[in-house]
């Protein structure tokens, strides 16, 4: 009856995760990408036959869920992981840490630099993992796991900054111990709930990794299985119109490009704002419109992308620049002087064969900084925003020389990107993350006003891939149904245990 039983807008991880799923359980789906290549933040770019991250620099491990998924999907195979060594360092203090890998090494090593404080830091790694397991993510080893949405806890209803009051946890501490959670949602401590906090930070703490060769190892395999399972994939091609729509269903739409498809359901997996600009006017309630009214914009960053001639020792290494010692508002828009300068520092294989280490910045901006050039479009930009840009470019590598003072004179800038360059490219607005995670506030996900209407998304539960993958999972089960949900489960449990 209809050309496709599923379109999916968007191929980054939830649109990916989701297309790979529905057409395992036999769907015929469409995937359709506004840019020119798919993969959304997973996606590289090369300058001068050299790869760089666009938004997927380092992540948590693949064990758990996280690896379950991967392995669901047909994909963990091709993914090689390198462990990534962090470090922090304040600048107001000029203080440099080492932050292990390992939850009990983490805690004593905390503990070692912060004794009065030495309480207040396992109770709140205690809390922390207590919230993880006890959330029910995606538990495949067992066949009968709910695998269901993650449940309502009383620590999504706490703010971070109220977990930090009741353990008595000030000075560095209570920077350091939510840092790498706050900076991955972009959202304050006095906002953010601790249950994202607790789930995202838990395994970043635990053991961080990036991916050999980036996102790209993602997506080439995504590539592979999609021929293999018969999804159609349309780039340069967005959902414009919605035609004949009515609160019980619209089964036919326009596409940017004129071209007209039909569909059992459809699915979008971009920022809430970019969903509420298609679905039909009249058929949006007032409670939706409030809803979606009350999203606040996350942050953007500002990246630059180098090459390094007199390499560094044991990399890959994530060295965080922070700005102050005081994190209650990092991430705060009122407060654009309390930044996070990341430092990614990896070993890469150009395109003749040679390794060459390179090294990526991205710190917290807003949209406040890019605002006079809002309107600019696609590189075409003028000579006040190109001295914004060149001086935005000085300002971090001055920071990098606080860290390291060996490197000044030795680093090669080949691209820097603003959150308007990322705007052109991946996000609609700039952000990093899409909207702010925010105690008391109910995301976009599930069902919208157009009842076979669909949304999911790093927006959805979580930032990140993982977010978007889980978003991408639980949707995919309701779609597919549960008979055959159950089958591929089966399918899936027969395959691990011959392997």
């Amino acid at each position: 009856m209809y050309d496709y039983d599923c379109l999916i807008a968007g191929s980054g991880a939830s649109g990916m995760t989701l297309s790979l799923l529905l057409a395992m359980s036999g769907k015929r789906v469409l995937v359709l990408e506004k840019g020119s290549r798919i993969g959304g933040s997973l996606q590289r770019f090369q300058r001068e036959g050299i790869p760089f991250d666009t938004g997927f620099h380092f992540t948590t491990a693949l064990k758990g869920c996280f690896g379950d998924m991967f392995r669901f999907l047909g994909i963990r195979d091709v993914i090689q992981e390198e462990p990534v060594r962090k470090e922090v360092y304040f600048g107001d203090k000029k203080l440099r840490y080492t932050v292990p890998s390992g939850l009990d090494r983490l805690c004593k090593t905390f503990e070692a630099y912060y004794p009065e404080s030495a309480e207040g830091i396992r109770g709140y790694l205690e809390l922390q993992k207590d919230v993880y397991q006890r959330t029910p993510l995606f538990e495949l080893e067992k066949e009968e796991s709910p695998f269901s949405l993650m449940n309502f806890d009383m620590a999504d209803a706490m703010t971070t900054a109220q977990v930090l009051d009741r353990l008595q946890l000030k000075g560095i501490a209570r920077m350091m111990l939510p840092s790498f959670a706050v900076c991955c949602c972009g959202t304050p401590v006095t906002e953010l709930p601790f249950g994202a906090v607790a789930r995202i930070g838990y395994g970043l703490y635990d053991d961080l990794v990036r991916f050999k060769g980036g996102g790209d190892s993602v997506v080439r395999r995504y590539q592979e299985l999609a021929k293999q399972y018969g999804i159609e994939i349309r780039t340069g091609a967005a959902v414009s119109e919605c035609l004949e729509a009515t609160r019980k269903a619209c089964h036919r739409v326009r596409l940017s490009d004129g071209s007209e498809v039909t569909f059992e359901d459809a699915v979008f997996t971009m920022h809430p704002k970019v969903i509420d600009e298609i679905l039909p006017e009249e058929l949006k309630s007032q409670d939706f419109r409030e809803r979606l009214a009350s999203f606040e914009e996350g942050c953007g960053f500002f990246n630059v992308f180098a090459v390094i001639d007199r390499p560094l020792q044991d990399v890959p290494v994530l060295s965080s620049y922070m700005t102050h010692s005081d994190g209650e508002h990092l991430m705060d828009p009122a407060h654009p002087e309390i930044r996070s300068l990341c430092i990614m520092i990896e070993n890469e294989l150009s395109d003749s064969g040679e390794t060459v280490q390179t090294m990526t910045l991205f710190e917290n901006v807003y949209e406040k900084e890019t605002e006079a050039w809002k309107d600019c479009r696609d590189r075409k930009h003028n000579a006040a925003y190109l001295a914004y840009k060149q001086k935005k470019t000085d300002e971090l590598l001055k920071k990098v020389w606080e860290i390291y003072p060996e490197l000044e004179g030795h680093v090669r800038v080949l691209e820097t990107a603003s959150m308007l360059t990322y705007r052109d490219y991946l996000s609609p607005y700039g952000s990093a993350y899409g909207i702010r995670q925010k105690t008391g506030q109910f995301n976009l996900f599930g069902r919208l006003p157009v009842r076979n209407f669909y949304a999911a998304g790093q927006n959805a539960l979580l930032p990140g891939a993982m977010g978007a993958m889980q978003s991408g999972f639980i949707l995919a089960r309701k779609l597919i149904g549960e008979k055959k949900w159950s089958e591929m489960l089966r399918q899936y449990h027969e395959r691990n245990t011959v392997s």
